[in-house]
């Protein structure tokens, strides 16, 4: 990924020289890295993801991830001690609006594994979100915003939804939004289908902790469902993450 990036302090977003000294400003040993205002690329894939910041590790416990997108969104998501708490500032670029964005990510995250997706037409009349082809093979994406809680992004649109959920809580989000795509499939359809959970703004649902949470409380999403793949899109791709196996037709 090509970006501009700067250390800041977590606690009070004043300027930090390098990693392990203290801020000059306000003390804190806390610090992260910021993607500036602009673009990324990722896997010939330019992505217009504003400003990014994570602190943390995506396998462990401890995440954090801001983000503020060119139409205005804020986010701030944690996950801690077993908790993970959201919070969010407006919703121009939430559901179907965040579909493009999501879709650049899930693009990317294909290319990065080493395969070559393209873009092909797709149908809202037939219910398709996106279509695509891998190895002369179509495959329907559908996406799916998480939480899907239309309160939470409808105060969100107003101006702040907040939440603070125990990481069981927070898998019952991911197993709804499955259920729910699962429920709305035909049989037929599931195998050429590819389920991307959007969580751009709950990014620390993508981490590799939830993840394997979520596989040691429930099957393989593509074993229980009869889905192509399962994934949880963050804004870039070293923030997305596959829940369990995946199944391309060769």
């Amino acid at each position: 990924m090509t970006q501009k990036s700067q250390l800041i302090c977590l606690n009070c977003r004043a300027p930090r020289p390098e990693r392990g000294i203290s801020c000059r400003v306000c003390g804190s040993t806390d610090s992260t890295q910021v993607v500036e205002i602009g673009i990324a690329e990722e896997k010939d894939i330019a992505l217009p993801i504003g400003m990014f910041a994570i602190s943390g590790s995506a396998d462990d416990s401890y995440l954090r991830i801001q983000r503020q997108t060119h139409g205005g969104t804020h986010s701030d998501t944690r996950l801690s001690n077993g908790t993970v708490m959201l919070s969010v500032s407006g919703s121009s670029d939430v559901g179907r609006r965040g579909e493009p964005a999501a879709l650049k990510t899930f693009l990317a995250v294909l290319r990065d594994q080493g395969l070559r997706p393209n873009i092909l037409d797709s149908s809202d009349n037939r219910g398709e979100d996106a279509v695509i082809e891998i190895a002369n093979s179509r495959y329907t994406v559908q996406f799916v915003t998480v939480p899907s809680d239309p309160t939470f992004w409808r105060d969100a649109a107003r101006g702040l939804a907040e939440t603070a959920a125990g990481i069981e809580s927070a898998l019952g989000w991911i197993r709804e939004a499955i259920l729910a795509k699962f429920h709305a499939t035909s049989p037929k359809e599931r195998p050429r289908t590819v389920l991307v959970l959007d969580v751009h703004h709950a990014g620390v649902l993508a981490s590799k902790h939830i993840s394997d949470t979520y596989l040691s409380r429930y099957p393989d999403p593509h074993d229980e469902f009869n889905f192509v793949a399962a994934w949880l899109i963050g804004p870039v791709v070293s923030s997305s993450t596959q829940i369990g196996s995946a199944s391309w037709r060769q």
